[in-house]
């Protein structure tokens, strides 16, 4: 199934509603009022609600390794060291890499510091 990209409004933090909907093939709206709120999400909280979704992921995160090297389908976790609120969730499916702000890209993107760093993931199991 093609991935449908879900986009964030600029200056909100709900890139894990984003990634949840992606994922599920579910409107925005109704992954929003799943998790109850509209502010950025920890891991166990996007686990929770994919659960309810019927889609099972792992419970916690996966630290990355040295290699690039990902499951076919799983949330990355991005730090920017540069910004205050320096984390960023984008869903990672068949080698394409569909990041809420807006754009489609490879993981060739991360060897730039200025896209981030990937540090860790969240399997989903599709």
């Amino acid at each position: 199934m093609k991935v449908k990209l879900v986009k964030q409004e600029p200056g909100t933090s709900i890139c894990g509603h984003c990634c949840v909907a992606m994922i599920s093939n579910v409107e925005l709206d109704k992954v929003i009022e799943l998790f109850g709120h509209q502010h950025s999400t920890r891991t166990k909280e996007v686990h929770n609600v994919l659960k309810k979704l019927g889609i099972k992921s792992n419970d916690k995160l996966t630290r990355k390794k040295s290699s690039n090297n990902f499951p076919d389908s799983c949330i990355l976790k991005i730090t920017y060291d540069w910004r205050k609120n320096n984390g960023h969730w984008i869903y990672y499916k068949d080698n394409n890499c569909y990041d809420p702000v807006g754009y489609i890209y490879n993981l060739n993107m991360f060897d730039d510091p200025a896209m981030g760093r990937i540090t860790s993931f969240l399997k989903i199991y599709s």
